[in-house]
């Protein structure tokens, strides 16, 4: 994006909620509530694409055979959640000679938006409380977009997208607390520079506090950044790389690939559609330079999330 769109960006979206409340799951009742432009019967969507979704969704939506929009408000409602804070930011640069893409990993040149999702309340304070870190935030890279104040970021989700065709591109979801703390507590090791000399009060909420948001933080993000992005930006099409496409167009290797589980099986739980080529405003970024070169015996695969009421028809 250019700072123009960023500042579009910025305008178009509401003030940011003192919170984005999310449960386990709740993406399923999201998701049927977006598809179901009318009610439908519980056969009915068995029947279709929307089965996955149904399955998960069914036991918190109460009534009968029928189940509408309205019966998934309800169920939402009715759900226990975390409130997890949330930030924006850009990260990128200027487009010219000397951007460094590799380092903003980037599909073309210019500004992503950022969305952050901190830590929730009652974790930041059990955090505090047993591991009284020496810094506020010990797990997040200072080469990657995290908040410099506050709880720190739980995960974050970088978007690309283009107000003419009304596309987006989620170019990564990431946690570096996830990814650090699975190591920890793998290998029983707390580290005194950033902790001291406690590591049975850490190795506690790593292993008793953190798991809690550790298997949420997937889903969190990829539905909030969807709902910003379709409710807040009007954005009509919104996609995701496949796991060998984000690896190639990145330059992942090694022990950077992407996770299979984040570009697989994540945006295929959410009923997303694979499909060929990328969206239409990077068609020539894909035809040209590096990434033509990257791709030329390779088609690039994209995960595209289902218009209102396509998964019916299914």
């Amino acid at each position: 994006m250019t700072p123009e769109d960023l500042a579009r960006v910025r305008r178009a979206l509401p003030p940011l909620p003192h919170g984005f409340a999310y449960g386990p799951e709740d993406y399923a009742l999201h998701l049927l509530k977006r598809q179901l432009s009318q009610s439908a019967t519980v056969r009915q969507l068995k029947a279709s694409a929307l089965s996955a979704l149904l399955q998960k969704a069914q036991t918190a939506i109460k009534g009968g055979g029928q189940v509408d929009q309205t019966d998934c408000a309800q169920a939402l409602a009715n759900r226990p959640k975390y409130v997890f804070p949330v930030t924006v930011r850009a990260w990128g640069n200027n487009p010219g000679p000397n951007y460094d893409r590799y380092y903003y990993q980037t599909a073309r040149q210019g500004f992503n938006l950022v969305i952050q999702m901190g830590l929730p309340s009652e974790v930041w304070r059990d955090f505090r409380a047993l591991c009284k870190p020496y810094l506020r935030d010990p797990y997040n890279s200072d080469s990657h977009p995290a908040r410099k104040s506050g709880p720190p970021t739980l995960a974050w989700a970088r978007i690309d997208l283009d107000w003419t065709t009304r596309e987006a591109l989620i170019e990564e979801v990431q946690s570096d607390w996830a990814a650090s703390i699975q190591e920890d507590r793998r290998d029983s090791w707390v580290s005194s520079y950033d902790f001291g000399n406690q590591p049975d009060r850490v190795l506690t909420f790593l292993k008793h506090v953190f798991p809690a948001v550790e298997t949420l933080w997937p889903e969190a993000i990829l539905w909030l950044t969807i709902d910003m992005l379709t409710q807040h930006l009007k954005m009509q099409r919104v996609y995701m790389y496949d796991h060998q496409t984000v690896n190639l167009t990145k330059g992942y290797r090694g022990r950077s690939v992407g996770p299979r589980s984040l570009y697989e099986k994540l945006p295929k739980s959410f009923c997303m559609v694979k499909e060929e080529g990328p969206p239409a405003f990077l068609s020539k970024d894909f035809k040209a330079g590096d990434l033509a070169k990257r791709f030329k015996d390779i088609r690039p695969m994209f995960w595209r999330l289902p218009k209102r009421g396509e998964l019916l028809l299914r």
